[in-house]
């Protein structure tokens, strides 16, 4: 309600019986007839009551006399018809229009001591400014606008309210409060250009940076100000930076390159000192402007990249150098002295880790090795020994040996950890493994034994077959699913199920293509030919296809 603010007094209440003496007949207040009040309950009809009895004390002469009655019941009777349109739940037109009516009158009435006293706020505001108390003055503003306001936010009628004046406050307003911040700025812009002629950089960039931050706080606070400048923040801005950011992103980019010439050289050393130079000059380039083209944060992760990376170059050739020493000794079956080498190995890696965390210098590859090959630590002899038992020599191939069964689920699971077979047993050959997950097989096994293990190649698994046909031992799985490796005689050549048990992923011609054969004979395939190959997606996983492996023969 109008009533409860600060700024509407006892004392203005005048002023409503005034307006309301000029509204005439055409205003005076409708008394709502007896029969208004049928059908209403006995709490609604007392309401009503009231309404009609203040109304009809609102039409009386008298009552224009009495000022600060009028008034309260005029606030009264707003409330009581208020609360009687609620209680009604679905009131007619009739009582709404009526409490609109009386919110009208009500609001009026008021309005004319608020002009006054916003009129005599203007006036004290611009006597106040021109004694120079602008704090004061501003604060004269403010209530004034505040006063306009809420003039034009009541129910008065339109002729009481002034909404451009309200808009020349709000401005008038803005701009005096906006003014010192103004003044600070060019205050501050013409103390720079001075020390410029001087050539007094220090003093250049403070008065720049002090000219900046007072515009940009007067384009914060008061954007719709006359004297709100976004293009002169900008340009000072870009003087600000101009003046201290350019000649120290230099002079670290300069470091920078250093660093790099000195990591070329193997001065390890110098090298991380410059880099870290660099990044300390770009630091507080960043600090100092807080914003701009040459702050760069990114910049200071790459040259902490650097130094951390050039520090960690020759302990992580340490790490290669002894990652070879695993992988001669594992080829030569040397277990023991490939373990030893392998703990130094590992050791030494998490140190690079922990110390250096940042660095490029490792390659994730080898990382991965590594830390397989240490997991699997325990059980190098045992792996190896039950790999090597398994393996024969290719006819016609002498640098090849190929595993005499398809790949176990045993085996599948100790290597990778984990067996994706449909046909579940441990001496069963393991299934439903794509193509990549058989080359992933293989490269854990190359890690494990030192030497390069992989697919067989068609021609490979050809050789391995020699002239053996198919169709009689597979037709005895027709219809079922694979069984154990190794229940069939072997073929003349010691190589178990190379035509039945399941068809076998091969090398393939073509590690991008999506596609690689397959030798096309398993238990679904009762009269297929051994020698029959089919080509079929890498990302196929059936039950039917399983794997081997060749082993490329040791060189001692």
């Amino acid at each position: 309600m109008i009533f409860g603010g600060s700024i509407v007094g006892a004392g203005l209440l005048a002023w409503g019986v005034q307006a309301l003496a000029k509204l005439g007949p055409k205003n005076a207040i409708d008394v709502p007839a007896a029969e208004a009040s049928a059908g209403l309950n006995a709490a609604q009809r007392e309401l009503a009551a009231e309404v009609a009895g203040i109304e009809r004390w609102l039409r009386e002469p008298a009552a224009s006399e009495q000022a600060e009655a009028r008034m309260a019941k005029l606030a009264r009777v707003v409330e009581l018809q208020r609360r009687l349109v609620q209680m009604t739940g679905n009131p007619g037109r009739e009582e709404t229009d009526r409490l609109e009516r009386l919110e009208a009158e009500r609001d009026t009435a008021a309005a004319q001591p608020l002009r006054a006293r916003r009129a005599e706020l203007e006036q004290l505001a611009e006597a106040e400014q021109q004694a120079g108390r602008d704090e004061v003055a501003n604060a004269r503003w403010r209530e004034a606008l505040q006063v306009q306001r809420e003039i034009n936010r009541s129910r008065a009628v339109a002729r009481e309210k002034d909404f451009v004046r309200e808009t020349r406050l709000a401005l008038q307003l803005e701009t005096a409060e906006a003014t010192p911040w103004r003044e600070r700025a060019d205050t501050a812009r013409a103390r720079a250009e001075a020390a410029l002629q001087r050539e007094d950089w220090p003093e250049a960039l403070a008065a720049k940076t002090a000219a900046h931050e007072a515009i940009a706080e007067l384009n914060r606070r008061f954007p719709q100000s006359r004297l709100a400048d976004l293009r002169l923040q900008d340009a000072l801005a870009k003087e600000v930076v101009a003046l201290t950011a350019a000649a120290a992103v230099a002079e670290s980019e300069a470091q920078e390159r250093a660093g790099d010439a000195a990591a070329i050289e193997g001065r390890t050393a110098r090298a991380a000192e410059l880099y870290q130079a660099a990044a300390e000059a770009q630091a507080e380039v960043n600090r100092r402007q807080g914003g701009g083209r040459f702050v760069s944060t990114r910049r200071i992760e790459e040259l902490e990249v650097k130094r951390q990376t050039v520090l960690a170059k020759e302990a992580w050739q340490e790490v290669v150098a002894a990652d070879a020493a695993v992988q001669r000794l594992l080829r030569k079956r040397q277990v023991a002295n490939a373990a030893t080498e392998l703990t130094a190995a590992t050791t030494l890696l998490e140190k690079i880790e922990v110390t250096w965390p940042k660095n490029r210098a490792m390659d994730a590859a080898l990382k991965l090795k590594l830390a397989y090959l240490g997991r699997q630590r325990a059980d190098l002899r045992t792996l190896q020994d039950e790999i090597y038992a398994q393996l024969l020599p290719i006819p016609g191939a002498a640098d090849w040996l190929m595993s005499r069964t398809e790949v176990t689920q045993a085996l599948y699971a100790k290597i990778m950890g984990s067996n994706p077979s449909r046909h579940v047993g441990r001496k069963l050959p393991v299934d439903s493994v794509d193509w990549t997950e058989a080359q992933g097989f293989c490269t854990r096994l190359t890690w494990l034994l030192g030497t390069t293990v992989r697919l067989p190649t068609e021609s490979e698994f050809r050789r391995a077959l020699g002239e053996e046909v198919s169709a009689a031992g597979m037709a005895e799985n027709r219809g079922a699913q694979s069984r154990e490796v190794g229940e069939r005689p072997a073929n003349i050549y010691g190589f178990f199920d190379l035509t039945g048990n399941l068809a076998e992923w091969l090398q393939g011609d073509d590690d991008v293509a999506t596609t690689a054969p397959v030798a096309g004979a398993s238990y679904l395939d009762p009269t297929a030919s051994g020698t029959t190959t089919l080509t079929m997606e890498k990302t196929t996983r059936a039950r039917h296809i399983g794997f081997r492996v060749v082993v490329a023969l040791p060189l001692r």
